[in-house]
């Protein structure tokens, strides 16, 4: 792979034994006078180093560059300092020999179907790749079952039992299905070992329990009721949940950690692992406007329940209940006010307490009387108190 210069990002172009020279813009010098080379770049992300390297049969050369304290930026494309380096090295020490000598294709590998790259990616690599590929002489392609529903957590085919999250169509068409990388496993589209087609899914039974959610609060208040909820300014949503047959999670489906998700108009707004059976967590959502709620909790292969939706008002945060100078005549004392939650609104005595005037549609009351001297505040729906004034 590091020696062909189609699927190098290097601006240029390779016949079968030569390449654009750096003279003329071209970077790529995978073939030289019959010589075949890898090529193989680096930088830092911090763009501290540079690095370059190419190999053939008889010779390898490294370049670096970079300052000597290694915490400078070097501010360029560092294959502008790299390849003069790099590539006239290795060309003059391959000037050397009498004849190129290239790498001999093993007996023990064979050509395979490839996956085709199509998009192109950078610079100068060329698509589409190739249909074809090497591969080790032990390798066997897994079998491309087409259209089949694989259980991602047995990796079997799946059955009526299997839950809806575990359930994963395969193509034979991705490019995990041409891998001969030993962690994908030949092929694999799900989570661990390459599916077994032969075999149901013995993980899952009918008679499973799936988890469920136990408790659902938003500000204290039961979110299973079906009474309507409001938040100001933000919603504290409690919730607890437990296991089913299944843990929520096992250390066997590490892949598939214990998940409980904050659903806002059935989207998934938060989450939060657990393991714990029962396990209580904590969300705080803010926002604005009529929304339902619900939680979901999977467990560790992927059965899940979802809880009844609770319709709740998320409103911005009231403004401070900042009482005004009372007013007196015609026998009455008015009392007025600003901010605060509504509809309902009281005006209490401070020292005595008893409730002077209420409303439930105003920011203003009248009370009996002029109470001349009376300390008054008043109270909102919410409960929240104002300030303190004295009747002139």
């Amino acid at each position: 792979m590091a020696s062909d210069p189609n699927a190098s990002y290097l601006p240029g172009s390779c016949s079968a034994t030569t390449c654009t020279p750096l003279s003329s813009g071209g970077y790529k010098f995978h073939r030289y006078n019959g010589w075949n080379l890898a090529v193989k770049t680096g930088t830092t992300n911090n763009g501290f180093d540079g690095l370059m390297t190419s190999w053939s049969t008889q010779y390898a050369v490294v370049s670096w560059v970079g300052n000597h304290t290694r915490n400078v930026n070097l501010n360029t494309t560092m294959e502008t300092l790299t390849e003069p380096l790099t590539r006239g090295w290795i060309q003059a020490a391959l000037d050397t020999q009498p004849k190129p000598i290239n790498w001999a294709q093993p007996s023990d590998i064979k050509t395979l179907p490839a996956f085709v790259v199509h998009n192109h990616i950078h610079y100068g690599d060329v698509e589409p790749s190739p249909s074809t590929d090497l591969f080790p002489g032990w390798y066997q392609a897994p079998s491309k079952v087409t259209n089949a529903t694989i259980d991602k957590v047995s990796n079997k085919l799946a059955t009526t039992c299997t839950p809806d999250l575990a359930k994963q169509t395969t193509t034979g068409g991705d490019a995990n299905s041409f891998s001969v990388d030993i962690f994908v496993n030949g092929g694999s589209t799900s989570t661990s070992a390459a599916a077994n087609t032969s075999a149901n899914d013995d993980v899952h039974q009918c008679s499973d329990s799936p988890p469920s959610v136990a408790s659902f609060f938003v500000n204290g208040q039961d979110a299973t009721a079906g009474n309507p909820i409001n938040c100001t300014g933000s919603c504290s949503v409690t919730t607890t949940v437990t296991a089913g047959t299944h843990p929520l999670s096992d250390p066997q489906y590490a892949q598939f950690p214990g998940t409980v998700n904050l659903l806002v108009n059935g989207q998934v707004v938060q989450s939060q692992s657990v393991s714990d059976s029962p396990s209580t967590v904590d969300f705080t959502y803010s926002g604005s406007g009529s929304v339902t709620m619900s939680i979901q909790v999977i467990d560790s292969v992927l059965y899940q329940a979802t809880s009844s939706q609770a319709t709740v008002t998320v409103g911005a945060a009231a403004s401070p209940l900042v009482m005004a100078t009372p007013t007196t005549g015609g026998g009455k004392t008015t009392f007025s006010w600003s901010g605060g939650t509504g509809p309902n609104f009281n005006v209490y005595n401070k020292t005595t307490t008893a409730l002077l005037c209420t409303t439930s549609s105003a920011n203003t009351c009248q009370a009996t009387g002029t109470l001349h001297g009376v300390q008054a505040y008043a109270q909102d729906g919410t409960g929240t108190t104002s300030n303190t004034v004295t009747v002139p």
